[in-house]
C-alpha cells in the first residue's frame, strides 16, 4: 500500500496481510499500529509520533526524528534501520544509568 500520513493525534493501523511503504507518523499523540501479519517499510516517525508493532508484525528501514517512540511487543520483528535506532537508544539509557550510580 502507498504511504499514509498519520497526524494530528490520530491513530491508524496496518492490518494483517498489508505491507505499507513510506508511511509518515508526525505530531504528538499520533500512532501507527502494525498488527500481526502486517508490515511497514521505510516509515518515518517524527515530532513525537509513535509506532507500535504487535507480536507477529514487522518493520524495516524505520527512521526516528525529533523524539519519536517505538514499542515492540514480544515476537515483533524490526530489521535494518529500526535496529540501528534501538541500539542508539540502548546506549543512551546505559549512559543515563551509569550517571545515576
Amino acid at each position: 500500500m502507498a504511504g499514509r500520513t498519520v497526524s494530528g493525534g490520530a491513530t491508524d493501523t496496518v492490518s494483517s496481510g498489508v505491507t505499507d511503504t513510506g508511511d509518515l507518523v508526525t505530531d504528538p499523540g499520533s500512532l501507527l499500529i502494525i498488527e500481526a501479519g502486517g508490515m511497514a517499510i521505510r516509515t518515518t516517525i517524527a515530532n513525537s509520533g509513535m509506532l507500535s508493532v504487535s507480536s507477529g508484525g514487522a518493520i524495516g528501514g524505520t527512521t526516528f526524528v525529533s523524539g519519536g517512540t517505538l514499542t515492540l511487543s514480544s515476537g515483533a520483528q524490526a530489521t535494518a534501520g529500526a535496529l540501528v535506532e534501538i541500539a542508539l537508544r540502548r546506549d543512551c539509557f546505559r549512559n543515563f544509568e551509569q550517571s545515576l550510580e
